[in-house]
């Protein structure tokens, strides 16, 4: 191996002057010019390494995410659309003024339904297999309809829903209550698919309605004569009348006991002058044990 002094190009030892600046050739021993030729291949490594370009890895990500972002839109889309068939039971619900609470079971094939549409009126709780309605009571004053539409995929079904704006029912568990002398208080379960029920009563009467929706009837101590009146519970067109008795003196005989007698006007003889004879209705007493107390002055 030679070498020019000057530019220090190696040549084979063949050649005896450079090519480049024409000056005469040195041999040098193959040690150095292995080192110097390992120098100059690993300069040639170092600068022939080939960098990464940058942006390369962003890019692959990007490619990954929009790939598994297409597959989530179609896999959202097969579930949302495998259903062949939707069925509601029942189709069409009906309820009170007064309002509640109804089922609804979904039958379908599908992974997913939906609740797409619903009145205003209304709440729904959804299950896995079925829906609860839930409806306030209608202080409207008239009917009110409405229609629950059900969505799986590209399948509907519909509930038609219907509420009563007047009630239909008012019923009580007692059409009479007795009281005593001392007065007290009864209670009466009122049914009724109404939600604004109201009483009406006679003066001795008192009335009011419990947070569960019973009519409480209260009447004072009575010293006088035994009395009787009503209480009316009603809302809109219906209504229920229960009969209220309290005891105390009879009001026939006011307390004594004895009646009048009629024949005698209490005199105890009937005729005039000398032909007055004795009563034979009441036998001369003029009175005789009243019968609605029988005697006693008292009616329960």
């Amino acid at each position: 191996m030679k070498e020019c002094p000057k530019c220090h190009k190696h040549y084979d030892d063949s050649m005896n002057f450079c090519t480049d600046c024409g000056v005469a050739l040195n041999k040098v021993s193959n040690q150095v010019a292995v080192s110097q030729s390992c120098t100059s291949s690993n300069r040639t490594t170092e600068t022939s390494t080939v960098r990464p370009r940058k942006g390369g890895c962003l890019k692959k990500v990007i490619i990954c995410i929009v790939v598994l972002a297409v597959a989530f839109v179609g896999f959202i889309h097969y579930v949302n659309n495998a259903a062949t068939y939707l069925r509601v039971e029942p189709n069409q619900l009906v309820a009170s003024k007064g309002g509640g609470k109804i089922k609804v079971d979904v039958d379908y094939d599908g992974y997913v339904w939906t609740i797409n549409h619903a009145p205003d009126w209304i709440d729904i709780d959804e299950n896995e297999n079925s829906f609860e309605v839930s409806v306030g009571k209608n202080l409207t004053g008239s009917r009110r309809e409405g229609t629950i539409t059900v969505q799986s995929g590209k399948l509907l079904a519909q509930v038609a829903i219907v509420q009563s704006g007047v009630a239909t029912v008012v019923r009580g568990s007692k059409s009479n209550l007795k009281f005593g002398k001392s007065g007290g208080s009864q209670t009466v379960s009122v049914e009724t698919d109404g939600c604004e029920l109201s009483a009406e009563s006679s003066d001795f009467i008192q009335t009011s309605f419990s947070d569960g929706g019973d009519l409480i009837v209260r009447v004072s101590s009575n010293s006088d004569e035994y009395r009787a009146g009503q209480v009316r519970v009603y809302e809109d067109n219906q209504s229920w009348t229960i009969n209220v008795e309290q005891g105390g003196k009879c009001s026939s005989c006011h307390g004594t006991g004895k009646i009048s007698c009629t024949w005698c006007s209490g005199m105890g003889t009937v005729g005039y002058g000398m032909f007055t004879s004795t009563c034979m209705s009441c036998g001369g007493n003029g009175s005789y044990r009243c019968g609605m107390c029988q005697g006693t002055g008292v009616r329960e």
